[in-house]
């Protein structure tokens, strides 16, 4: 028997589900191969970790719960989320119009506040004048 084969039956060696025969050749197999030698004590170390954190006792109702929620039916968004989602927009909406209308309102109180208690002040320019020369007059 060559490695292969006996690497695979290891599990089944192990917790004795095999004949006697096929036991012994393992057996004499495992006693002459170092490699399946460590392989067959990896296993062994292994399958007794897993019985040692193994779950005796199994959690109530689990297995219901899990199907439970796998059948569950996911439930469409209900007329209240999509108001919500609206009022939402509306003010937000809202909030931009108004402030779009005090912010053009202000402006034009401050540019029409300003021209009245400056009127005097302003001086006019003709800007077609082209005799007018900024290097000149330094």
């Amino acid at each position: 028997m060559n490695c292969t084969k006996i690497q695979s039956l290891s599990v089944d060696y192990q917790s004795a589900k095999l004949d006697k025969d096929l036991m012994q050749e393992i057996d004499l197999h495992i006693s002459n191969c170092n490699d399946c030698k460590a392989f067959y004590n990896f296993s062994e170390k292994i399958l007794e970790e897993i019985s040692i954190d193994k779950i005796d006792t199994p959690i109530p109702f689990f297995y219901d719960e899990i199907i439970a929620k796998i059948n569950e039916e996911k439930k469409a968004p209900s007329i209240t989320h999509y108001l919500k989602i609206s009022a939402a927009a509306a003010a937000i909406f809202i909030a931009m119009i108004g402030g779009n209308y005090l912010g053009n309102y202000s402006s034009i109180t401050i540019d029409n506040n300003f021209t009245e208690q400056n009127a005097d002040d302003i001086i006019n320019i003709d800007l077609a004048d082209n005799n007018f020369d900024l290097f000149n007059n330094i």
